[in-house]
Order: C-alpha cells, then structure tokens, then sequence
C-alpha cells in the first residue's frame, strides 16, 4: 500500500526533474548563441587583443616544444631564436595549454583559441545551476544559470581569450560544489579528490583558482580539518611556486626577456602601489568601477542582483534551513569575488572583464530574488517574463557588442603583410601594436609610431626606424585611432616611398605596406 500511495509521487518527481533539465538545456543553448558571434569572428578589436596574445604564446608552445619554452608562454609572433624569445609568465599556463590542446584539433586559429573558454563556459552555467539549486531552489538555479548565459560579464568575455575566464571560474565553482556535495554525504570526513582535482585545473588557469582554494580550505581550518585544508592548498601553493620559480629562471637566463617584468613587479602594478603610482583619484575609480559594473551586469541586472541581496536579508531573518546554506554561499561567492579584485585595484579599474570574477555572486542573488518573488502562479509567470527580458535585452547587448568588435582587418592586413614580407621583417605601423596583427602576420609588429619620428627632411643613412628589414604598414583611415599625431608619418612616407596598397576589410580601409629599405625617391 505505502509503495502504491508513493509512486504518484515519484513519477511526479521524475517529470519535474525532465523538465528542469530541459528547461537548462535551453539555457544552455542560449549561453551558446549569445557567444557564438564572437567565437567565430576573428580576432577584432576590443579586448580581443588579450586572447591574440594567449593564441601567440599557444602557437609557440606547439612550434617550438614545451621543453623548449618549459611549458610556460613564449609572445613573439614570428619565428624567433631562444636568446631572442619574449617570455610571459605572470600566469600560470593552464589556460595557454588549453589552447594549445585545441589547436591541435582545430588549427592554429582563432576559433581554436576561443573554444576551450566556451565549452567552460557552457559548464559553468550548469555548475552555477546546481550550486543555488541546491540551496535555495530549482527555480533560483534555473535563473542563476540564466544571467551566468546571458549577462555581458560572462557572454562577452568567454570569447575575448583572457586566461581570467571561464576555464578557472567553471574549475572553481565545480571545486565549491563538489566539496558541499561531499561534506553533505559525509560530515565528518568529506572526500576531497574531485575537489582537488577542480581546484588543480581552476588554479593551473588563472590566479583566481588560488582564492577558491584559500576559500575551502579556511572552511577546513576553521573546522579543525588541518590536513584536509593542507590538501585542499597544495594545488594553489604548488601552482604558485612554479610560476615563481618559471619567472626567476626565465629572469635570470634571459634578463630583460619578461615581459612586464618580474611576478612581483607584475603584482604590485596590478595592485594598491600601481594605483597609487597612477594617482587615480577616488572619485574617477568609483566612476570606472561602476561603468564596468553597468556594462558587464547591465543596469537591470544590477538591480535584481541588489534585491536578491534584500531577500537574502529576509531569507536570514526568517532562520530557515535555506537562509542559512544560501548566505554561506553567497559569503563564499564574495569572498572570490573580493579576493581577486580588492589586492589587483589596478587591474579591476583598467581591465573591464575584471569584474567577470563576481558573476557567480551577482547569478546567486538574482536567483534568490527569484526564488521568493515567483511564489504562485501568476507572480510566477510575471517573474519569469521579467527575468526573460532582462536576459534577452542583455544578449542584446552582447551581440551589439560583438558586432562592434567584429573586423576582418587584422585578419586580413596580417595575411597581407605575411605575404609580402620576408619572415624577419619588423613591421611598424601608427596603429595600437595590437596582438591580434601579429597573430595573423606572424611578423614582429612594433605599434604606436607618432609624428615625433619622422625626420625633417629626406632618409638619411639610417632607416627610419631602428630595424634590419624595416617596414610600415599603415590604414587610412587608421582601424583603432592612435592616440598621437598620425598624419606626419603617412604624408613623409608617401613622399619617398612607393607603398604596396591593397583595399580591406570591405573596402573601408586602404592599407598601405612600405619597404624602408627602398627608398624610391
């Protein structure tokens, strides 16, 4: 009797489970569609430099060996001798080595360099899904998943190739629910191998794999499990010796070789010193702090994100079993958040994607917002009509964004000038020296030339610029608008030499090539 009164039941609970996995199924394909535009673009422009610079340090890995480059990132674009290389350690490789794998399969392309950020990407809405389902309800998780497809902090940036991304999010998030999960089955001796090995991948990614492993293990501590929160940091202390120790090698072999300098000079730019050093004052860091914020949450998210925290609020007055898991997510949400941009202010105020670190926190209290307003049918179908619109305005706003960054010019300037050139050719060019040319040309490209450079009258002995196999590219009008005076260089270049012209990117620019070494008048 008990078995037929309860199996009702039990189909119910079946058809409800189809329909949750179905309904994040389609989440799913939306964070798909959402990133799609910019994963099969090219490189452009925007912060579609960043992930050009990773592309290069992959390339090279494969090119040259991880023997050779001891697995860590070799930036120059063009064939180049070991005494010759630019090293880029600041990181750990992970992320590099993830393009790499992918280019194996997909070919040294920009496709290739982004695919690895959005399959984890895909992975990290389900992960977020069933991280706040299980504390709050599947609803919350459905909505959680929801913006951490759509909002600009996690559709844009998947594509944009940062190693601050979803590769090292997805790996973290993954590491915090499988150590609920395991703490929940067994109190008082959770398993930690799936934990560790999450933690591993998030931590080999990015630095930020290094606070989820400091947020776990502090749980631990404070538990009095000593080893187990030993265990829990060894991926992040072992992660950070090696970077350490990459960075000292590669300095001391290769002296000024470090791009951007040592690790420790690297953080303290990064940080309160290179804040303080940039004399950025209060009032503009709240200001980019917040257009960062608008852009990557979107105003209406923010504001759903804001009334999730009331009802966090209310779910903590109410003393519930619910209230009490759901806060301690959130604190353990913020204190990813916090933990990588409070030490990196710099870097948070310059970088806009920065801020992707807090999409977790901004998803858990969107869904929590949801999970107490869509009590009862028709507030029910009113909340999810609004939450669909937010969605969809902010999928909006990612397409836009990508159709804005979306040019063939780096693209196709960089076949041009790989044609043309000979393998040790330096390119220079008044254009920003963007990664993205130098991963299509394959040439050293050297940006940002002013007017200050041209001399006053005819090319004396000595090239222009200081180089074996100089040449210039230029585009008129120029793609990304230099900063310094411009058109100085393009009249004096077209006065004594002859440049090879070819019309791209659909005609709206006209990119001119010169041979320095040729004078033709």
């Amino acid at each position: 009797m008990d078995g037929g009164r309860g199996e009702p039941c039990a189909i119910g609970a079946r058809a409800d489970r189809r329909a949750e996995w179905a309904a994040l199924a389609v989440i799913v394909a939306w964070a798909l569609a959402a990133r799609w535009p910019g994963l099969v673009g090219p490189f452009g422009e925007g912060w579609q430099h960043v992930g050009a610079m990773y592309a290069l340090q992959a390339r090279n890995l494969l090119r040259y060996g991880p023997l050779a480059t001891m697995g860590a990132g070799v930036l120059n674009a063009e064939v180049a001798a070991p005494d010759d290389w630019i090293w880029y350690v600041h990181h750990p490789p992970g992320h590099l080595w993830s393009m790499a794998a992918s280019s194996v399969l997909f070919g040294a392309t920009a496709f290739a360099a982004k695919l690895p950020g959005v399959m984890a990407a895909l992975l990290q809405v389900v992960v977020i899904h069933r991280l706040v389902a299980s504390v709050l309800s599947v609803r919350a998780g459905l909505a959680a998943a929801l913006m951490t497809a759509a909002l600009p902090a996690g559709a844009y940036f998947s594509t944009h190739g940062s190693e601050l991304g979803p590769l090292t999010m997805a790996a973290g998030l993954l590491a915090l629910l499988l150590d609920e999960r395991a703490r929940a089955r067994a109190p008082d001796r959770p398993a930690m191998a799936g934990v560790v090995a999450a933690l591993a991948v998030s931590c080999l990614a990015a630095w930020v794999g290094v606070v989820f492993a400091g947020v776990i293990a502090l749980r631990d501590l404070s538990g009095r499990r000593f080893r187990r929160a030993l265990v829990v940091a060894a991926p992040a202390v072992l992660v950070a010796l090696v970077v350490m120790a990459q960075n000292g090698w590669v300095e001391w072999r290769y002296g000024d070789a470090l791009q951007g300098g040592s690790l420790l000079e690297s953080f303290e730019g990064h940080g309160m010193d290179g804040l303080l050093r940039a004399n950025i004052d209060v009032g503009f860091a709240l200001k980019k702090l917040r257009g960062h914020a608008r852009f990557d949450f979107t105003t209406a998210g923010a504001i759903a994100a804001a009334l999730g925290l009331i009802g966090l609020f209310v779910l903590h007055w109410r003393r519930t079993v619910e209230s009490r898991a759901a806060g301690w997510l959130a604190l353990r949400l913020a204190a990813v958040a916090l933990g990588y941009t409070v030490p990196l202010l710099q870097a948070t105020l310059m970088h806009r994607y920065w801020l992707l670190v807090a999409l977790p926190l901004v998803a858990l209290l969107v869904g929590t917002a949801v999970h107490l307003a869509a009590v009862g049918r028709v507030r029910g179908i009113a909340t999810a009509m609004l939450l669909l619109a937010i969605a969809g305005s902010a999928t909006l706003k990612v397409w836009r964004a990508h159709a804005n960054d979306e040019t063939a010019w780096y693209e196709e300037a960089g076949r041009f000038v790989r044609e043309q050139t000979p393998p040790d050719a330096q390119v220079f060019t008044v254009e920003h020296g963007s990664s993205c040319l130098g991963f299509y040309a394959q040439r050293s490209v050297n940006g940002g030339v002013s007017d200050a450079l041209v001399p006053d009258g005819p090319p004396g002995d000595e090239p222009l610029l200081p180089s074996a196999h100089p040449w210039f590219l230029i585009a008129l009008p120029p793609v990304m608008p230099p900063a310094d005076p411009w058109a100085g260089v393009a009249a004096w270049l077209d006065r004594w030499f002859v440049p090879r012209i070819a019309v791209l990117d659909g005609g709206r620019h006209e990119t001119r090539l010169y041979d320095l070494s040729e004078r033709a008048r």
